[in-house]
């Protein structure tokens, strides 16, 4: 796919109605009659939008629910969205993969409505502060759902990781600033058979002893411990000792 970028209103008038991929790159000029312009991109499998969220409304939002044919969003630096923000995108049937960067706003009433859409594969949140265990809970209930990257864990315990546990289609999960992770939380997930990449970051509880079964599951081609100063010095080689060969390991203690 090309990529189509719009610094400006007439830039993003003067796109062709059949590109794939689009980026607003806003400051100042986002706003609802800007995404009304949206619907004539019939085509549209990827949209990015990039800060400026400060002047859209749901009212606006609502102009995404006709992009029918999109696979991917990201939006990043997008305060102004509110859990209703989203009920625009839920409809949409081809929906894979959902980025959503810094939406302070966002409550563990998004992640029920995420787990209603029906194709999504992929979520990376960041920077979702208010997301709980309760959050987790609801995601989990995508019934597709592949790949999950939950960046800011300050809220979450070792409660969110035994009901990840359970997702045992998940082929890859990423956790970062997780304070309250144990490693009895991060042992549970060695029932995911299916996993391929886990990384952990900035989990100050958290020790490689915790690896030590996960390391070995059957799937695994990628671990990753960093930010975890009860990890041991050694810990990467110990752990891939344990491993074999085929998986890639990276343990930092900070």
């Amino acid at each position: 796919m090309n990529l189509r970028r719009a610094k400006s209103l007439a830039e993003l008038d003067a796109l062709p109605s059949s590109a794939l991929w689009v980026d607003l790159d806003s400051i100042d000029w986002l706003d609802d009659a800007a995404l009304s312009r949206l619907p004539r991109f019939s085509r549209l499998r990827r949209l990015e939008i990039h800060r400026g969220f400060d002047k859209v409304t749901d009212e606006g939002m609502a102009h995404l629910a006709s992009l029918r044919t999109l696979r991917e969003v990201i939006l990043w630096i997008c305060n102004g969205l509110t859990d209703a923000s989203l009920d625009s995108l839920v409809s949409l049937p081809e929906l894979r993969r959902l980025e959503i960067i810094t939406c302070w706003d966002l409550t563990d009433a998004t992640m029920a409505k995420l787990a209603a859409f029906p194709a999504l594969r992929d979520v990376d949140l960041t920077q979702t502060l208010s997301m709980t265990d309760a959050g987790v809970e609801a995601l989990l209930r995508g019934p597709k759902l592949r790949t999950i990257t939950i960046r800011d864990c300050a809220k979450l315990t070792d409660g969110a990781l035994a009901k990840l546990a359970r997702a045992t289609r998940l082929r890859e999960l990423a956790l970062w600033r997780a304070p309250e992770f144990t490693d009895a939380g991060v042992r549970a997930l060695g029932s995911l058979r299916q996993l391929e990449k886990l990384h952990l970051f900035d989990v100050d509880l958290v020790t490689d002893k915790a690896l030590d079964e996960i390391v070995r599951l059957p799937k695994l081609k990628e671990l990753k411990l960093l930010g975890a100063p009860k990890s041991s010095p050694q810990a990467a080689t110990r752990l891939t000792a344990l491993a074999g060969s085929g998986v890639s390991i990276d343990c930092k203690t900070t």
